[in-house]
């Protein structure tokens, strides 16, 4: 169907009862009331519309910009999943549109949740709007955007041994997480950049930086009598000459330890407590 999945211009020919009848010069479009941002729109006026298939698979229009067309991608949040047949995606419309499982892990339990993110864009197929994954080749060079330290990054590919992910920035970062399981498509993750080499970025899961912080000051507090005193409000760089981390993980570690109740926090000083 022509313009189905893009933004183009359209000229209002008429109002209706139930809204507006939007043309291109050619066909004719239904844009509902409830769809026009309750501007006031008059016979003649040039507008901004989107074309969809609506819920009654309808070709219909609307002025609410989607987050991606089938001429522009991005990042879309999953807003339900249909076993056996896919999840679908909110793109910014009145209508979520279907990634089929086709782009999507044989094992279910892999599967975006709602919530989770994916880079997508659409398709027409057999005359209905589709999601599409995007392709490696079809995104940005990555990179390009000088990651470093911490930075968080969503799942784009899961491998036995680890996972790809990909930033909001879209670069890849390429994460070894050993036999653990657990991860889904879409996922959000944090991590430590490591390295970086022409295919993009290597990094480590915060949680196993954390895990290793917070053996260093188990370690600091055993080795001085089980009171140290370094706090969250000493200063980033006696942190780091202590215990080579940032002000952030070091108070990431912290709370993990207080939360196991291993530590007690004091205003001026840290106590052993295990």
């Amino acid at each position: 169907m022509k313009n189905l999945g893009t933004i183009k211009a359209y000229r209002v020919a008429k109002e209706t009862p139930l809204g507006y009848m939007i043309s291109d010069g050619e066909k004719e479009y239904f844009l509902h009331r409830s769809e026009t941002l309750y501007q006031d729109i008059k016979t003649g006026d040039v507008v901004e519309a989107f074309l969809y298939l609506d819920k009654k698979n309808r070709l219909a229009a609307t002025l609410h910009k989607p987050r991606v067309t089938t001429e522009s991608f991005a990042f879309a949040p999953v807003a339900a999943v249909l076993p056996g047949a896919g999840v679908f995606v909110d793109i910014g419309i009145s209508k979520d549109i279907l990634l089929s499982k086709d782009d999507l892990p044989r094992a279910e339990e892999n599967w975006p949740r709602p919530g989770d993110f994916l880079p997508v864009r659409l398709k027409v197929k057999a005359g209905r709007l589709i999601a599409k994954l995007l392709a490696r080749e079809e995104l940005p060079q990555s990179g390009k955007s000088g990651l470093a330290g911490e930075t968080e990054g969503y799942v784009y590919m899961l491998y036995r041994e680890g996972v790809l992910l990909l930033t909001g920035t879209y670069d890849f970062i390429s994460v070894h997480t050993g036999p653990r399981g657990g991860f889904r498509l879409g996922q959000k993750l944090s991590v430590r950049i490591t390295d970086q080499d022409e295919r993009g970025y290597r990094g480590i899961l915060t949680d196993s930086f954390v895990d290793a912080d917070k053996e260093a000051i188990l370690a600091y507090l055993r080795r001085h009598h089980g009171m140290m005193k370094f706090t969250d409000k000493s200063s980033p760089d006696l942190i780091y000459r202590r215990f080579k981390i940032s002000k952030k993980a070091f108070k990431s570690a912290l709370g993990r330890l207080y939360k196991e109740k291993r530590i007690e926090i004091l205003p001026d000083k840290i106590i052993l407590i295990e």
